[in-house]
Parts: structure tokens; sequence; C-alpha cells
């Protein structure tokens, strides 16, 4: 609302059909860039719609600390992991290089965050978004489809686990009496924005390999 009417709050009457028509309109373009850089047709519509349709849900996780609840935003957290929970589930990868982004993408993004008290987890999100992505390149070089679905789910698993499960007991002596929510920022999540981003990365970097070292044909007989 705040970015089509120019102000915060709902938007009148008159505006809301402008408000559809840039939902809509950023609907079909992040669907468009998720399924080019790894993600099926139908993953990529389902987490494009899902995303601004339940950015104002948080579903309760229970407490972390006396007065301290724990939730997780649907659009920050819930989506994207159960679209990663997917994408492993459909064996499309070997798992063993899943493995080593995950493992890698939870060290990078654990060091990359900390925790400022009275306002949450800081991520520096490039840094593992680039490491994740260069990675997965490297790994799945010869499928570039295949090495941007695989960066997605390090980046988005990486984050939620090296960057906010990792620091709850940090999070629980420093902070005020409140919530703590796991992908609170929604669509605009170290979650997403890191699995978006290592994606990617990913993809860019395994085609410009293929690009570059393109298979020798046979040589001819006689």
């Amino acid at each position: 609302s705040s970015l089509a009417t120019g102000r915060g709050g709902l938007p009148s009457a008159a505006e809301w059909p402008f408000v559809a028509a840039v939902v809509v309109l950023f609907v079909i373009l992040a669907a468009r860039l998720l399924w080019s850089v790894g993600l099926s047709r139908a993953e990529a519509a389902v987490l494009a719609a899902g995303a601004p349709a339940l950015v104002l849900v948080d579903a309760p996780l229970g407490e972390i600390a006396p007065g301290m609840g724990l939730a997780a935003n649907a659009t920050g957290c819930v989506l994207p992991l159960a679209l990663c929970a997917w994408v492993v589930a459909s064996r499309r990868f070997p798992l063993l290089e899943v493995a080593i982004l995950v493992g890698v993408a939870v060290l990078t993004a654990f060091m990359a965050s900390h925790v400022v008290p009275n306002r949450g987890v800081m991520l520096q999100y490039r840094v593992p978004a680039l490491i994740v992505g260069a990675l997965a390149a490297a790994l799945l070089r010869d499928r570039p489809r295949l090495a941007g679905a695989a960066g997605f789910v390090a980046g988005a698993v990486g984050v939620l686990v090296g960057a906010d499960l990792l620091h709850l007991r940090e999070l629980a002596t420093v902070g005020a009496p409140g919530r703590v929510i796991l992908g609170g920022a929604g669509m605009l999540d170290g979650i997403v924005l890191v699995a978006v981003l290592s994606a990617g990365i990913a993809y860019v970097l395994a085609t410009g390999f293929q690009a570059i070292v393109k298979p020798k044909g046979r040589p001819s007989a006689g």
C-alpha cells in the first residue's frame, strides 16, 4: 500500500484498483524471476503469489524466555522453508551437494550476523548470498537450473539456522519482553533475500561456466 499510494495506511476505495494492479504485476514479475533462476513454474507461482497474501500472518511457536514469545512470519519464513522442503523432497539434485551447501550457508550466515539489543538479528545478507551462490555454481556447474534451486534451498535454510536459530539464546537474554519473529521482515527478510540472491548468483555463474567451457565434439572417423 505504501509503495502504491505513496503513504502509509490502507488505500482509499479509489486507490484499490491501482494497488491490485501493482500486486498482480509484482506476482507476475516475481514468478518469472524465480522460475528463471531454477524453481519450477508451480513453485515460483506459489511463492510469488503467497508472499504478498501472507505477509501479515505470524504463526506462534511458543516462548524462548518468560515474557518473550517466538513466532514465524508466513511470508518471511514458513512459505520459503516449506518450498525448500518440497524442492529437496523432489530429489532433483544429489543430497551430498545440498548438505555441503547448507552447512556452508549456516556457518556463513552465523558469522555474518549479530544481535542488536531491542532490534533483533542484523545480517549482512550479501556475504552468505555470494558464498552460497558461488559454491552452488561450482558444485553443479553443468546444471545451472539445479544450481539455482540448490542455492535457493541452502540460502534460506542457512539464514534460518545460522542467523536466527543459533542466536535465539542471545536474543532471549538481551531483548525486551515481546516477540521474536522468524522472517519478521516478510518479503524483505534475510531468509528470502539470501535464498533468491543465492539462486540468481548460482544460476548466472553456472550458465557463464557452461558458455565458456563447451563440450568438445567427437572427432570424426578416418
